[in-house]
């Protein structure tokens, strides 16, 4: 088991940035052990923290392998202001089982600082293991001050930066009228958000804002994803607020700090609110939103039940339970809003960099030949790497 020292990533940035951890390539020299790709936080020197462990490899080729971290989609990370992420590989299954028949990613001697811990045997004792949320499991034996290049990599999509999104209408004003049903569960299916980049994002949920027309019914704030037209699935239910006042108000989403939803490329997120409990019950005493005829278009259920079977209920992973009535087809601007913050990735989408490898190339044996990719570029401005691989197992990384 090997975790790289030298080759890490830092978020210097200031803020917490969300990581995508994308691939994993490695040259193998033999079809043998299989091959278990991690990625740790270096909390101190010789100190770390499983954070994320990808797919077992065994159906690899002598040679360049290039696979997904992970089959089920790229893990995700939070890294925070100022910590650190590293890389490294078992040759045993994850729980270190199934090893013995020998190493596969080969190394150059001298290079990078290396973490290792192994031994002859091909028990679990012998190659050590990995557990998210634990400290790497040793092995027979520990060695800390190794220099070697191991021929791996592991690619990360950082999504640094954060996007403030509000939905909703001025919550700060009056609307002019109030709904006639005692009970309401509103959804609002024109002010959403769609995730049009091609990464996932995480999205924390924030701020809850409304105008009260008057003190009555309890409010509930939730967020749904849009599968279809008038097809959602409730992703967070805030809390619920009974001591507003009569005019302005805003709340966090959540008394329990903001609630954080993983938001996949091409999804859609609305919003919506319940003037009741989120399980449907304390309503009754009449609507608390006001609302302007005709602008977003609303997904409405209720009645004039005070009951759960009147007003309707959102219950987390499940669609809106509908009460009494359904409308899907209303036309009004409800005054209120709610807040969001998007970590990482742009409406637009990250793109691809360009690989320019230049050439054609010619020369004379036992010349030297430059091969030159410095015309590779980024569009979004990211740093580039590179990576010249030959098909003799010795892959070099310098731009030219």
């Amino acid at each position: 088991m090997v975790i790289n020292e030298t080759d890490t990533y830092t978020n210097t940035s200031g803020t917490v940035e969300q990581v995508s951890v994308d691939r994993f390539a490695f040259y193998a020299r033999r079809v043998a052990d299989p091959v278990t790709p991690f990625v740790v936080r270096v909390n101190g020197d010789n100190d770390f923290t499983v954070l994320a462990i990808g797919t077992t490899r065994t159906g690899y080729s002598v040679g360049t392998n290039d696979v997904a971290f992970s089959d089920s989609g790229a893990a995700l990370l939070d890294l925070n202001p100022g910590q650190t992420l590293a890389t490294g590989f078992l040759d045993a299954n994850a729980d270190g089982s199934g090893g013995g028949l020998g190493a596969v990613i080969p190394r150059d001697k001298g290079g990078d600082e290396i973490w290792r811990t192994g031994g002859s045997s091909g028990t679990n004792s012998g190659s050590g293991a990995v557990v998210v949320g634990s400290a790497p499991i040793p092995g027979n034996n520990v060695v800390t001050n190794r220099y070697r290049d191991y021929h791996y990599q592991i690619s990360l999509a950082i999504n640094s930066g954060t996007t403030e999104v509000v939905l909703g209408n001025d919550a700060t004003v009056d609307g002019s009228k109030l709904d006639g049903w005692l009970s309401n569960l509103v959804v609002n299916e024109t002010d959403t958000y769609t995730n049009g980049s091609a990464q996932a994002q995480q999205v924390s949920i924030e701020q809850f804002s409304f105008y009260a027309r008057q003190v009555a019914d309890p409010v509930t704030p939730f967020v749904v994803r849009v599968n279809a037209d008038n097809d959602f699935t409730v992703l967070a239910v805030g809390t619920t607020r009974s001591s507003y006042s009569s005019g302005p108000n805003s709340f966090p989403f959540s008394d329990g700090g903001a609630v954080d939803i993983t938001l996949n490329a091409g999804e859609t997120l609305a919003t919506g609110f319940l003037d009741a409990n989120a399980d449907g019950s304390g309503g009754g005493l009449g609507a608390v939103i006001p609302r302007d005829k005709g602008g977003d278009e609303i997904w409405r259920t209720g009645g004039s039940s005070g009951s759960n079977s009147g007003s309707g209920a959102v219950v987390v992973g499940s669609p809106p339970i509908p009460g009494n009535n359904v409308i899907t087809n209303r036309h009004r601007d409800y005054h209120f809003q709610i807040s969001l913050a998007i970590n990482g990735g742009s409406g637009g989408g990250n793109q691809a960099p360009v690989a320019a490898v230049g050439g054609p190339y010619s020369g004379v044996e036992g010349t030297p030949i430059v091969f030159d990719g410095s015309g590779s570029f980024d569009a979004d401005g990211d740093a580039l790497t590179y990576s010249w691989d030959f098909g003799d197992a010795r892959p070099a990384y310098p731009r030219k």
